[in-house]
């Protein structure tokens, strides 16, 4: 009768309710955790630097070339020589920023969530005592900082 029909019902319930305590433990402890966070999510990979092909970094997403041109076509880019950054995204899908995009510094993002991302740090030519001198000289915490960008202007934070 009806009490099996409520223990049915129960039975049903019950995992769509530890599915999404599950579902909304990962995503605070992702929140929290930069390395959690890169090791379910993975992070972004600099394919192009500065107009060359970041070999290693391809070796290492398992990403070739023949990838790299068919995404560069959907772009409407046909001349790897166009390009003077593209960034393969956690998503699969590629960023570029053309050579006549007048921009000379590409933006790397070298402080997330108050962390320094060494990877990237290196990748800008910067180095620590770089980013500690821009840091102090602007006053700010290191903590505080949502996202920090090395750009032609020093760095960028919010």
């Amino acid at each position: 009768g009806i009490e099996k029909y409520n223990e049915n019902f129960f039975l049903v319930l019950l995992p769509v309710i530890i599915l999404t305590f599950l579902q909304k433990g990962v995503a605070f402890i992702m929140l929290k955790s930069t390395k959690i966070r890169k090791l379910i999510d993975g992070c972004p990979s600099i394919i192009i630097l500065n107009g060359n092909l970041v070999e290693e970094e391809m070796k290492k997403q398992s990403y070739n070339i023949d990838d790299l041109l068919l995404q560069l076509r959907n772009l409407d880019i046909f001349d790897l020589k166009e390009v003077n950054f593209a960034i393969l995204e956690t998503n699969g899908k590629l960023s570029v920023l053309k050579k006549d995009d007048n921009i000379n510094v590409f933006p790397m993002p070298v402080i997330i969530s108050g962390k320094i991302d060494r990877k990237m740090l290196a990748l800008s030519g910067k180095n620590i005592d770089w980013i500690n001198e821009e840091i102090g000289k602007n006053h700010l915490v290191k903590k505080n900082i949502l996202c920090g960008f090395v750009s032609s202007n020093g760095l960028v934070w919010f």
